[in-house]
């Protein structure tokens, strides 16, 4: 095999813009060594070593090049040089060197006294634990990564209280558990890294303490996404722990992972002091109702969380009713998401509905309430009747195969009659029959801004037709009436027809499909005769259509 193909590659570096002068191998007497090429030669990991430990010393050689030869270190020996004795570099890469626990603690060793660099990228290596330990060990004994000695003249031997590095990387490595323990208990009063990346190693921990990490010293970050990583409540305590003082993030997305009981405590302890988060995603996780009454005590008193998506978890009516009586209080959630569409999650059911709609009746900020539709028409309506209240801006309300019957209607026109800016009402395929229709009727009977009313496929008949001919009798802004696909006949075309004949503002009116027979036909064209306005109108029968 061509020894070529074995040998170390070599590493980049960034120095400050200072550096940018010429190299030169002496200093100005001539007498001190700066560069060192021994790149390309046969220098296996035993010589790599001997010049390491020659070198460790050495306050001069600023570049050592040992690209191109047979050992694994000779990466890290050059890197280590380098480190130590250059007072400009900034950033150094060594990912994808191949970089196992015995090199990387060459490069440890030198990063004990740097004072310079701002970035490491040891990615893609075969860092294992005791090489994480060596990187931990090489920041113990200072408060912020890489910070050495400051050189007061009265006190050389003063610990700073900033540091450099800003962004370690270690991800791709073979860092377990232990291993980020290390890195962790010693750069816990860290304040200057603001980026610690550990993707893709084996410890469960790392998405929850780079997380952490940047949630303590990024003064910049708001959002912090850590949705489908695994995460169980003892990895996720480090996110709450930074959550509790932080001051910037205001976005937290959670879902997918495996947060329960003690996850949520942690959580709720979190945000009695945190002022600044404002949407809150926990779908898809282990959460019951015991849990939910721990957000709910949080909710009555918090006044930042604006949105919470609880959905996909195992919440059931008693967790409603913990959220219901919360919301009496809370005037500043906007969105509440607990709907369920798997076997084995959120199950509320009219019962629960019905806790949230009692306890939400004096509440204006709530805008969008989303609850499981399976079941029954009520939760659907419930999640209407508090968008029609306090979403000052909906103009279109879309209920259309919802299970939706006349008892279901009579609970929504409560918000109807209030409501000044619905403009068209769908409430397709659904089992509305003529009380409905009459509970409808009342509600819209004095709108002033609805134009389109659907109601096909439902079971309204000629009495619950009547009920809905009177809305057209004094209304001026309807211009749509869908009715098509349920149970009219010549009667119920009878009282359209009387009220068409002066109704001037409907343009379409759509009865197809319905069991309206010659008699109605011909009344319906009478009423026509006279009217001004109406355009369309469908019946199936020939004389119109």
């Amino acid at each position: 095999m061509d020894n070529t193909s074995q040998r170390a590659s070599s590493y980049s570096v960034t120095t400050s813009n200072s550096a940018k002068r010429q190299r030169t191998s002496t200093d100005p007497t001539g007498t001190t060594l700066t560069i060192l090429d021994l790149s390309y030669n046969e220098i296996s990991d035993i010589g790599a070593q001997y010049l390491a430990d020659a070198l460790r010393n050495h306050q001069t050689l600023i570049e050592l090049g040992l690209e191109g030869n047979l050992g694994i270190c000779c990466t890290t020996v050059s890197a280590a040089v380098r480190i130590r004795n250059d007072k400009t570099i900034t950033k150094i890469d060594l990912k994808r060197k191949n970089i196992g626990d015995n090199d990387i603690k060459l490069v440890s060793d030198a990063l004990h006294n740097n004072e310079t660099i701002t970035d490491l990228d040891l990615s893609l290596n075969k860092i294992g634990d005791t090489g994480a330990q060596y990187l931990a060990d090489a920041l113990r004994n200072h408060q912020s990564p890489l910070m050495v000695t400051n050189r007061y003249p009265d006190d050389g031997n003063k610990i700073g209280d900033e540091g450099t590095l800003t962004t370690l990387n270690l991800s791709f490595n073979s860092i377990g558990d232990a291993g980020v323990k290390y890195l962790s208990d010693v750069l816990q009063k860290n304040t200057i890294l603001m980026k610690l990346e550990l993707e893709n190693n084996p410890s469960s921990y790392c998405a929850t303490i780079s997380a952490a990490f940047r949630m303590r010293n990024n003064k910049t970050i708001t959002k912090i996404d850590l949705k489908h990583k695994n995460i169980s409540d003892s990895e996720i305590k480090f996110v709450f722990e930074a959550l509790h003082n932080n001051e910037t993030i205001t976005e937290l997305n959670l879902s997918q992972n495996k947060i329960g009981e003690i996850g949520v405590q942690n959580l709720c302890d979190a945000l009695q002091n945190n002022k600044t988060l404002k949407i809150l995603t926990l779908s898809h996780n282990e959460i019951s109702d015991i849990e939910v009454q721990y957000l709910a005590n949080v909710l009555q008193n918090n006044t930042t969380i604006t949105s919470i998506d609880l959905s996909e978890n195992r919440i059931g009516d008693i967790g409603a009713k913990y959220l219901g009586d919360a919301m009496k209080n809370n005037k500043i959630l906007t969105r509440l998401i607990l709907h369920g569409y798997a076997n084995e999650t959120n199950k509320i059911t009219d019962t629960g509905a019905q806790f949230l709609a009692d306890a939400l009746q004096n509440n204006t900020t709530l805008k969008e309430l989303k609850l499981n539709h399976e079941s029954s028409g009520y939760c659907a309506v419930v999640e209407a009747a508090i968008e029609l209240r306090n979403n000052k801006s909906i103009t279109t309300l879309c209920l259309s195969d919802k299970k939706i019957g006349d008892e279901e209607v009579q609970h929504l026109v409560n918000a109807l009659k209030n409501n000044q800016t619905l403009t068209t009402l769908e409430l397709y395929s659904n089992q509305i029959g003529d009380n409905g229709a009459k509970y409808l009727s009342g509600a819209l009977r004095n709108t002033t801004t609805l134009t389109e009313l659907k109601l096909g496929g439902n079971k309204i008949g000629d009495t619950g037709v009547q009920h809905l001919a009177d809305i057209l009798r004094n209304n001026k802004t309807l211009i749509t009436l869908d009715l098509e696909s349920n149970q009219i006949g010549d009667i119920g075309a009878q009282h359209l027809a009387d009220v068409l004949q002066n109704n001037e503002i409907l343009i379409t009116l759509d009865l197809e499909s319905n069991q309206i027979g010659d008699v109605g036909a011909q009344q319906l064209a009478f009423a026509l005769r006279n009217n001004k306005g109406i355009i369309i109108i469908r019946t199936g029968n020939s004389l119109f259509d």
